[in-house]
């Protein structure tokens, strides 16, 4: 219920109904509501925030990248066969900047080395937060808000150092136009703008972040030659994912066949049941997940072998477990 809805109702229904010529306003709607109703205006608060960069797995996982960054900041070198650390103060692989002036000064490279470069990604959603924010409510009523914020736009992009965001100048864009179509890069810029929704573009994934990846580094390559590009990407759960093969049991079925991907090959465990005595040990064996072209049954060539199958090949564990 909101002041607007109920204004609404009195001057187009209830008060012509009444033959009532006269309105009421929005304001006098707002007292109704409040002192005659009991209703109270109550905002859409949802969820909670949870502050996790103390967190001693994220502190550990920061000192590490920092570390690592220095390591190219100041050239270090390891020499595996006496497990020591080199480091050459006469060179640096990346550049640095002047704590007064921020002057860039460029890095003094080893014979052989290439300036490399650190590429941040990141992504941000920007919402149209057109649902209403707010709703008058009797005093044991609880709003059922919409789970979104409206529509939405997901924006997905590259930054550095050198250039700011990974895209190609106006000069760099006016030259590819001279090149033939065929030559060109397929884009000028690594960002990539999607709008997620039921009846538009998928939300944010895998695959996606792949695909613009590609595309980053052959923007990369074209506005940076001879430089080697450090990629650092957004620690989110949309950038989870396995391979097509990889092994995961989401992805077979019971029995065999039927739609299930193909899974590459893989090893059955040493830590295996034993055999029962005179039976062949196939731990260590290679097993195939999914049957061969020549099997002796056509309906299986090459079909993906269900868990039951794969369990059966390896015996030892299939017989204590049934």
């Amino acid at each position: 219920m909101t002041p607007q809805d109920l204004c609404h109702h009195v001057n187009d229904i209830i008060l012509p109904a009444l033959e009532i010529q006269v309105t009421i306003s929005e304001l006098t709607a707002c007292r109704w509501l409040k002192i005659k109703l009991g209703y109270k205006c109550k905002e859409a608060k949802k969820g909670i925030y949870i502050d996790g960069h103390e967190r001693p797995d994220v502190i550990k996982e920061r000192e590490a990248f920092i570390k690592q960054i220095d390591e190219y900041e100041l050239y270090v070198t390891y020499n595996f066969c006496h497990m020591i650390m080199l480091i050459w103060p006469d060179y640096r692989m990346m550049a640095t900047y002047h704590d007064g002036t921020l002057d860039c000064i460029p890095p003094t490279l080893a014979p052989g080395e290439k300036e490399h470069v650190v590429v941040f990604q990141d992504k941000s959603i920007f919402h149209a937060n057109e649902y209403c924010q707010q709703s008058w409510m009797a005093e044991n009523q609880q709003a059922i808000w919409k789970k979104g914020h409206g529509r939405a736009v997901h924006v997905s992009d590259f930054i550095s150092e050198t250039i700011r965001w990974i895209t190609l100048s106006e000069d760099q864009i006016a030259e590819q136009m001279t090149w033939l179509a065929n030559l060109r890069l397929p884009a000028f810029e690594a960002r990539k703008i999607i709008y997620p929704r039921k009846g538009f573009d998928m939300w944010w994934d895998l695959t996606q972040l792949i695909k613009q990846v590609e595309l980053t580094i052959k923007v990369f390559e074209y506005t940076h030659p001879d430089c080697v590009a450090i990629f650092v990407f957004d620690w989110s759960s949309a950038h989870e994912g396995f391979a097509e093969n990889a092994l995961n049991v989401n992805n077979m079925n019971i029995h065999h066949g039927a739609r299930q991907r193909k899974l590459h090959d893989t090893v059955i465990p040493l830590n295996n049941p034993p055999p029962a005595q005179g039976e062949e040990d196939m731990r260590g064996h290679v097993q195939r997940m999914y049957f061969p072209d020549d099997h002796p049954k056509p309906e299986l060539r090459g079909k993906p072998k269900g868990i039951k199958v794969i369990l059966q090949e390896r015996k030892s564990i299939w017989d204590k477990y049934t």
